[in-house]
């Protein structure tokens, strides 16, 4: 895996590859292990809010909705991404005295992953949200950060982010129709 992560994408092809693919990923894990957690209760009440958000947004005007989604989807990623990569990288760094350390950031790719799991609804979530925290947090690494390009990296694992949001809620969306089809 560390190598995986150090080794610098040799084109822009495949650097897009290797984010389509972490995306693609991301998004089957969260839909299969989301669906398997909530198939044992886990996430019910999870799922519930986002349906009450959905319907949310149907009642409300669409200037609010957006207004919503935009602090949402583009502030609080940012927000995330700092405190749960940028930061956990930097104190690796620096704890270590600026050498990328595979040990020291495995430990701070774990405690954050944990965290981001824990800071998305509890313990609950750390099998869903952690997961995808180290994925999140792997592809942070891979996308520049290992190398010194923090700020390239930074705004990478944000668009991955943001495009994984986006595709939990169109799937949210897309089952919620479903239920109200059916019910």
């Amino acid at each position: 895996m560390w190598e995986w992560v150090n080794r610098p994408a040799r084109s822009n092809d495949e650097f897009q590859r290797v984010f389509w693919r972490t995306l693609l990923l991301s998004l089957l894990y969260g839909l299969v292990a989301g669906a398997v957690l909530t198939a044992f209760g886990g996430l019910e009440k999870d799922f519930q809010i986002g349906i009450r958000i959905l319907e949310f947004h149907e009642e409300t005007p669409v200037l609010l909705v957006l207004a919503v989604l935009f602090l949402d989807y583009l502030l609080l990623i940012a927000l995330e991404e700092l405190l749960f990569r940028v930061v956990p990288y930097k104190c690796a760094l620096w704890i270590n005295y600026g050498k990328p350390d595979k040990w020291f950031i495995g430990l701070f790719v774990l405690i954050s992953s944990v965290l981001f799991g824990f800071a998305h609804g509890g313990v609950d979530f750390i099998p869903l949200q952690g997961v995808l925290g180290a994925v999140f947090f792997l592809y942070f690494l891979k996308s520049g950060a290992i190398r010194g390009q923090v700020r390239r990296a930074f705004w990478s694992v944000y668009a991955l982010h943001l495009g994984y949001n986006a595709g939990v809620l169109m799937a949210l969306s897309f089952f919620a129709s479903i239920a109200r089809i059916f019910s």
